[in-house]
């Protein structure tokens, strides 16, 4: 079975570069900046739910967004903040992601819909009613106007009683999306930006992927696959799943795609994949990409009083033969094979030319295991305040004061210091006091716990202390042969006894004029 031919012919390629190449250039380099947002949008978006989400002439002066938040101190509390998690396709679970919120849901929603159908779910899981996708959306993907119906999660949801959105992987766009459907009132229920306090971005992804074009996906022709790829073998089998409706394997999409016995499919097209959901383009093949996701991160306006916490993570090796990346089986060990497709794949010359012509095949290899690591930076057209590297769960945004209306973006090599995977108390000690015994030839590591209350002061010292516990290692082993190891030893033994004799702060102070004055004096 195959969806189209097996080789794309050249001058099929030659015809949409041009098209493609346009549309990357004004994703990647917009030509202009957006404008200060409106009280109340045109007439155009609010006569009725009949119109297009994505208007052809779509301004950001459209947004509706009421001021009532101070922008310019916003912290998140995650004892008395609404939050919602909003899963992916390939996050199977959220494990340990956000047991640290005190108030939290998690919706479900089919993983393998479009961002816009996903969108319109999630807030009528929250809000309650019928799902309801938009008259001109239904009709130009070929599916129902309506969908399921809810009760609602958080029936009283409006912007005085806001949320925050946690999205892992597809699920970041999906609540960008639904925001941008809240600041235009798409679902005439006098919505605004402000029904989101904030979104939480944890491998997000802003830029689409190259997965789907490396497991079968024929660039820039919509939904259509190679023949004998895993990406068609997938297809067929979700095919197969909803048309017999299996109750223990539910992809939530027997609801007007016609897929089912129920509804009257055929086991033949269910066979061979086919249905109006995979050729009307309005599913995950195309918005998973890097052209589908394309469409959607124009629309993506970062609201002044909206906070934006983005977590970039990369946990794949470099190899130091072949600079390719390598899974890290630390993490993610399901995923192994998608991190060594990613890692490993080189673009050829002609997806070169007409779908990354802006990136080298190298700028993909290295991931979180999933979502390559450039995926996860937002689009060029959007406000960044900070970045910065994760390397103290002190340093988190997530647990201090920011300023809405740009992505703080926080780049993370080991996932288990961010704020939110962290779900059990410390048993660890707060920290290491390095010191001397003078009738030994070694350094001795003493663990201490202390009180709770100077756990905050003594984290930060215990981060400025860690920098040298790898020279106290050197040390050890320079004892009698240098000033270098007497240096450590020394300053270790200061260490110990500052702890004991004077507050954090003094210590610290002490610390650093010890080791300036010898280190100049030398």
């Amino acid at each position: 079975m195959q969806h189209n031919i097996g080789n794309t012919p050249n001058s099929y390629k030659s015809q949409i570069a041009n098209q493609w190449r346009s549309l990357l250039t004004s994703y990647i380099l917009p030509t202009s900046s957006p404008t200060s947002p409106s009280t109340s949008p045109p007439s155009s978006t609010t006569s009725s739910f009949t119109d297009d989400p994505i208007p052809s002439d779509f301004n950001l002066s459209y947004l509706k967004s009421t001021t009532n938040r101070n922008s310019s101190n916003l912290k998140l509390d995650l004892q008395q903040d609404q939050f919602c998690l909003v899963e992916g396709v390939f996050s199977k679970d959220f494990g340990d992601l956000g047991d640290k919120f005190g108030k939290k849901v998690k919706v479900k929603l089919s993983r393998f819909k479009s961002i816009h159908d996903r969108a319109c779910e999630l807030f009528f899981q929250l809000k309650g009613g019928k799902t309801n996708y938009g008259h001109h959306h239904a009709k130009t993907c070929l599916h129902s106007q309506y969908g399921p119906y809810y009760s609602g999660i958080l029936p009283h949801w409006n912007q005085n009683s806001p949320i925050v959105l946690v999205g892992v992987e597809y699920g970041v766009p999906t609540c960008q999306y639904l925001q941008y459907l809240l600041s235009i009132d798409y679902f005439k229920l006098d919505t605004n930006s402000n029904w989101i306090k904030g979104i939480i971005s944890v491998s997000g992804l802003h830029r689409g992927s190259p997965l789907p074009y490396l497991m079968g996906l024929i660039p820039n022709a919509n939904s259509l696959l190679y023949p004998i790829t895993l990406l068609q073998f997938l297809i067929v089998l979700i095919h197969i799943v909803v048309y017999f409706d299996f109750s223990f394997l539910n992809f939530d999409l027997n609801n007007g795609y016609k897929m089912s016995r129920k509804e009257g499919a055929s086991l033949i097209n269910a066979m061979f994949g086919k249905s109006t959901w995979i050729y009307s383009g309005d599913n995950f093949l195309v918005d998973y990409s890097i052209e589908g996701n394309a469409k959607y991160s124009g629309l993506f306006y970062l609201h002044p009083d909206t906070i934006y916490i983005n977590y970039i993570i990369s946990t794949t090796i470099k190899s130091k033969v072949s600079g390719r990346h390598l899974p890290n089986l630390l993490y993610n060990m399901w995923s192994i094979p998608v991190t060594f497709l990613l890692g490993t794949f080189n673009w050829e010359d002609n997806y070169n030319n007409f779908i990354i012509n802006t990136r080298k095949s190298f700028e993909f290899w290295k991931s979180d295991g999933v979502v390559p690591t450039i995926s996860q930076i937002p689009s060029n057209h959007q406000t960044i305040k900070f970045e910065f590297d994760l390397t103290s769960n002190w340093l988190d945004p997530l647990i201090n004061p920011v300023k809405g209306g740009g992505w703080y973006n926080v780049f993370v090599k080991d996932p288990k210091i961010m704020t939110i995977y962290q779900t059990k108390e410390k048993t660890e000690p707060s920290i290491i006091v390095v010191y001397y015994i003078k009738l030994l030839t070694y350094l001795n590591l003493v663990m201490m716990w202390w009180f709770e209350h100077m756990e905050q002061v003594l984290a930060y010292l215990g981060s400025f202390k860690g920098e040298f516990w790898d020279e106290a290692r050197v040390a050890r082993l320079e004892v009698g042969k240098g000033a270098r190891g007497n240096l450590s030893i020394e300053y270790f033994r200061l260490a110990e006894s500052n702890h004991f004799t004077q507050s954090p702060s003094n210590a610290l102070r002490d610390l650093e004029r010890f080791e300036k004055k010898n280190t100049h004096g030398q």
